[in-house]
């Protein structure tokens, strides 16, 4: 384990060989709440990695996309406690990291990719679904010359990774207990603060806390 500041220091320098992947919300912003934003961010297509996962979830989840809503990027999409804690003015700064997030509908997809307001929980996708992902992932980081993908997901959305070589997953502790917190708020609460304090160049995570990667 490393105390928070030294893993950021660890990620600066690992940059360009490590990739963050980053989980989905519940929670999302409407059309409208998107085009009020001050922030814009041009939404690019769907990552086309995992056309197979997204053939299959439609094929058992025919109603969860809302087909009126336009295709708006991820990063601005989603609006969970993760996202909050990330500026979305740091979002363009990213976007020089390798950086990818996994939606349960969309898959595997790039903070710019646009997508429409769905709703659909991991938990929710069959298992038959789920195993086209590891060979998504290995296939990106081959492509991409990665070394290892760092999971800042819960333990759910981490799953199906276990068997996928270079995939880690990312916890964080404090006084000797996991940092979790009530369907693990806390957990994504902490790492979006990680992801500001890397951008940012200054600690937004109290220096007591440490940080732990473990094979998925």
């Amino acid at each position: 384990m490393l105390f928070v500041a030294e893993f950021i220091s660890e990620l600066q320098a690992r940059k360009g060989r490590d990739l963050l992947v980053f989980a989905c919300s519940g929670s999302k912003r409407s059309d409208e709440q998107i085009e009020g934003l001050s922030v814009k961010v041009y939404p690019s297509q769907v990552l086309p990695l995992c056309e197979d996962y997204r053939r299959c979830v439609a094929r058992s989840h025919r109603a969860v996309t809302d087909p009126s809503s336009l295709e708006f990027a991820a990063c601005l999409r989603y609006s969970g406690v993760f996202y909050q804690q990330i500026p979305l003015e740091l979002w363009q700064e990213l976007l020089g990291w390798p950086v990818l997030i996994l939606s349960a509908y969309y898959g595997l997809i790039r903070p710019t990719d646009g997508i429409r307001h769905y709703d659909l929980s991991m938990n929710r996708v069959p298992k038959s679904c789920k195993r086209l992902l590891p060979s998504s992932l290995s296939e990106y980081m081959v492509q991409e010359g990665l070394e290892r993908a760092l999971l800042l997901t819960s333990g759910t959305y981490a799953e199906p990774f276990s068997d996928v070589k270079g995939a880690y997953i990312v916890e964080f502790h404090e006084g000797g207990r996991k940092v979790s917190g009530v369907f693990g708020k806390d957990h994504y609460r902490m790492a979006g603060l990680l992801v500001t304090s890397l951008l940012e160049g200054s600690l937004h995570i109290r220096p007591s806390v440490e940080v732990s990667v473990r094979r998925a």
